[in-house]
């Protein structure tokens, strides 16, 4: 279904490096790195939710936003006023709330997050890694937080788990997720019930896997519903012979079937998309559709913000049709 190869197509980029930012409601202004954002678009400006981490010591995580000016931004050089929504609280979250996805909600907003934490076992503490789920109130304040668990014939199964959007949202959520079975990092689908936050394991699918020459595959964005039953996601793959992070797009069904899928549409190509501290890196997590113009909101080399344009029909005429 796809080719080890990238299309060059003629992607707007702007950057937002993290000097850029300036933290309004912790002690320390500046972090070393922002990156790997999520977004959406409400009253005529695009909402960033960045991941933020202030020390390499150990490399702890939070979740920031701040606004932008669609139509000033790539000539302003002004800092972004960014608060901090969410703080490592929970055991499961110890070391982090990493790479945000978030959609407006009638409540508020719903937001997915990797976790990066621990849980007890025997007299010590074992590292996990689950998909965290959050909502917030219309004032970006946290009213839930949880991690979600996909449920076995025989056990819970917990970690490592991440990488999930909505299709739709209700108390069952037709849902996109990226577990780990047997070493196989792939793109699965399934339902999360929100009332517990679990998935049966009977009613999941895969629905991409790596192909021979990528290491794994994994959801890169939110989704965007652009036809009937038809919802465009952002997807990556770590390239075996380069080790870069290659991104293309891909059309689902709200019932998980593979509609249709692009090779590489997006990656890194300039220098300051290219160098940081983990290289040849553009990762989601934020997509949004303001007109006619999709934008990809994303992280770059682990440590600076790239906002990506482009006309959507040019994504869709790259699209191969598996079923239509």
């Amino acid at each position: 279904m796809r080719k080890p190869r990238v299309e060059d197509l003629e992607w707007k980029r702007i950057p937002i490096p993290p000097s850029r930012i300036k933290i309004v409601n912790y002690t320390r202004e500046k972090p070393l790195v922002a990156f790997n954002p999520g977004a959406l678009f409400k009253k005529g400006k695009l909402e960033i939710f960045p991941r933020l981490i202030f020390d390499y010591h150990l490399y702890v995580s939070s979740i920031g936003r701040f606004e932008v000016e669609l139509d000033n931004i790539a000539d302003s050089e002004e800092e972004f006023e960014t608060e901090i929504i969410l703080a490592p609280e929970e055991l499961w979250e110890f070391r982090g709330c990493e790479d945000p996805r978030i959609i407006e909600i009638k409540e508020g907003y719903a937001i997915l997050y990797t976790g990066f934490g621990y849980q007890a076992r025997g007299n010590g503490f074992e590292p996990v890694v689950v998909q965290g789920f959050a909502l917030l109130n219309s004032e970006f304040k946290p009213t839930r937080k949880g991690f979600i668990r996909i449920l076995g014939r025989d056990e819970d199964y917990i970690s490592p788990l991440k990488d999930s959007a909505f299709i739709e949202y209700g108390r069952r959520s037709p849902f996109l997720t990226r577990p780990e079975v047997g070493g196989v990092s792939a793109g699965w689908w399934g339902v999360l019930n929100l009332e517990d936050l679990t998935i049966n394991a009977e009613d999941m699918k895969p629905v991409l896997f790596p192909e021979k020459w990528e290491l794994k595959v994994g959801w890169s964005t939110n989704t965007v519903k652009i036809g009937f039953n038809e919802y465009l996601v952002g997807w990556h793959a770590i390239h075996k012979e380069t080790n870069a992070y290659l991104n293309g797009f891909c059309l689902i069904s709200d019932d998980g079937r593979l509609l249709a899928v692009s090779d590489y549409l997006l990656a890194p190509k300039l220098l300051w998309e290219k160098y940081g501290d983990r290289p040849h890196v553009i990762f989601g997590n934020g997509l949004v559709l303001v007109k006619d113009t999709l934008y990809w909101v994303g992280g770059v080399s682990d440590y600076a913000i790239g906002i990506y344009s482009i006309e959507l029909d040019k994504i869709l005429e790259k699209l191969k049709w598996i079923e239509g």
